[in-house]
């Protein structure tokens, strides 16, 4: 999983420009992180593109923290190996 968190991580710096320091599993995305709906899509699209998972955008509208990112990931990473 750590794989997964560190791709994660590593989009959201160089993509979203966001301090590593911030990047905890209980950051909340929308008060700590700042990112909105725009940067939503843009991050499902970003995920796909380095993680291969089949990521929707809509999905991170019901996510309230970072944690919830890496284990979403995480999930469909894990379903689509099965």
């Amino acid at each position: 999983m750590n794989t997964v968190i560190d791709k994660i991580n590593a989009i959201l710096i160089e993509e979203f420009e966001l301090a590593p320091e911030d990047l905890r599993p209980d950051a909340s995305i929308r008060d700590t992180l700042e990112l909105d709906s725009l940067d939503a899509v843009d991050l499902a699209v970003l995920l796909q593109d380095h993680t291969g998972a089949n990521v929707e955008a809509s999905a991170f509208m019901s996510l309230e923290t970072l944690g919830d990112i890496y284990q979403m990931v995480t999930d469909l990473l894990d379903s689509e190996t099965e």
